[in-house]
């Protein structure tokens, strides 16, 4: 015999009290599972109008979301979804935190194999999978629910909070679309990850340009490009956080660490950061003997702070020329350059249709779509380079030796293969 309501345990009533919001057992033959003379857990038949049956021609909206692949569908009676009902609102009660409630995840997901018409469990575990940032699932736990029980009294708040999801889901898709490879004004590339309003940006090839470093380096001692990182925090387009940059071995002298705190603005739809910080200018000199070789660091001063700005662009779409560039390029230069000149070179080509279109190593660009490159920052000239797949750029290009410039289309490539 079926009881007309269900008497919810103390536990899960505890449950409630923390998942907040959380409501009693929807009551009727949608929501509850009728009882056999056997003992067994049976299914209600439930109106056509509020819970579709489980078969072949059932409409494809809220279909129930399937087990861990981990382990195999549970199985069992009634009592015994109900069992695992109870051991999910005991789980809620030890959690300290929200990352703890995966337990009771699992328990309710459980309760909704074995009894997978019980639209009360769906909804906790709805509720569970919504705390625990299992967005999608959730979403689809509480579409089951509401095809089970449309006419429930919670019906209405679980409507809404689908529509709280899915503003989420917006959000974090939105957000996740801040995170991948940036380009610098500086020639770094960086590489970005982003959570909630943080925006993390990492940088390990920009070397110290001049305006940082005035040290008497040879070609035989090269410094290596410090390890850079920018902290960020994003509210609407004001932007704060830090900057830091590692400490540095040049000649035999060492160049000290710096953090200072960063402010500017964002440009989410340019795709365009604007930091303004000071940063410390270098002397770094080290004494050489006869034959040039370094002996000694002659002392590491700072010169002065200026305030500068640093522009990052990004993040790059998936598709390029399929040619690598060299943004210190300067034709005729003999010497390894390591700054923005105005100049933007063709190192060498990949792409058998930019190579067909004319476009060859030692090219230099002079214009991308119409702008000219030496109006450019070097991560501005870079980032109009890239574009989604399949798109077309048009590059006025100089070849070697060449006196004229010859416009060449390009269709860009899918670089993320």
């Amino acid at each position: 015999m079926r009881p007309s309501a269900f008497a919810l345990p103390t536990s899960v009533l505890l449950a409630c009290a923390i998942l907040a919001g959380c409501a009693a057992a929807p009551s009727g033959p949608s929501t509850l599972p009728r009882r056999t003379k056997s003992g067994s857990a049976d299914m209600a038949a439930a109106p056509s109008a509020q819970a579709p049956q489980p078969t072949s021609s059932s409409a494809p909206i809220a279909q129930a979301p399937q087990p861990s692949a981990q382990r195999p569908p549970a199985t069992g009676t009634f009592e015994d979804a109900r069992r695992h009902l109870v051991r999910g609102a005991a789980a809620i009660e030890m959690a300290k935190n929200d990352s703890e409630l995966t337990v009771a995840a699992d328990e309710f997901q459980m309760a909704t194999e074995i009894s997978p018409e019980w639209a009360f469990a769906w909804m906790n575990l709805g509720q569970v999978q919504a705390r625990l940032g299992r967005l999608q699932e959730a979403m689809g736990s509480y579409k089951r629910y509401l095809v089970l029980a449309p006419n429930d009294k919670d019906a209405a708040r679980i409507s809404d909070e689908l529509i709280k999801l899915e503003f989420r889901m917006e959000q974090a898709t939105r957000i996740q679309g801040r995170a991948g490879t940036w380009v610098g004004s500086g020639r770094g590339w960086y590489t970005a990850t982003a959570e909630s309003n943080r925006l993390v940006l990492k940088c390990a090839n920009e070397m110290m340009s001049s305006g940082e470093l005035d040290a008497n380096t040879f070609w035989t001692d090269t410094p290596k490009p410090p390890q850079r990182e920018f902290q960020l925090e994003l509210q609407g387009a004001k932007v704060t956080g830090s900057s830091s940059r590692s400490e540095l071995t040049v000649g035999k002298c060492t160049v000290p660490a710096e953090v200072v705190e960063v402010a500017g603005t964002y440009d989410e739809a340019a795709g365009r950061l604007s930091l303004k910080f000071p940063r410390s200018r270098f002397s770094a000199k080290t004494t050489l003997n006869l034959f040039l070789d370094p002996v000694d660091c002659a002392g590491v001063s700072v010169l002065e702070k200026p305030v500068v700005e640093v522009v990052l662009y990004g993040p790059l779409p998936q598709g390029g020329i399929g040619a690598q560039v060299d943004t210190a390029y300067k034709p005729g230069a003999v010497f390894i350059r390591y700054e923005w000149a105005g100049h933007l070179g063709v190192t060498s080509v990949f792409n058998p249709a930019a190579q067909a279109a004319g476009l060859q190593a030692k090219d230099e660009i002079l214009a991308i779509d119409g702008v000219r490159v030496n109006t450019l920052d070097p991560g501005d000239a870079l980032r109009r380079i890239y574009g989604a797949p399949g798109t077309v750029v048009t590059l006025s290009v100089l070849h070697k030796k060449a006196k004229e410039p010859v416009d060449i289309k390009i269709t860009r490539i899918n670089l993320s293969r």
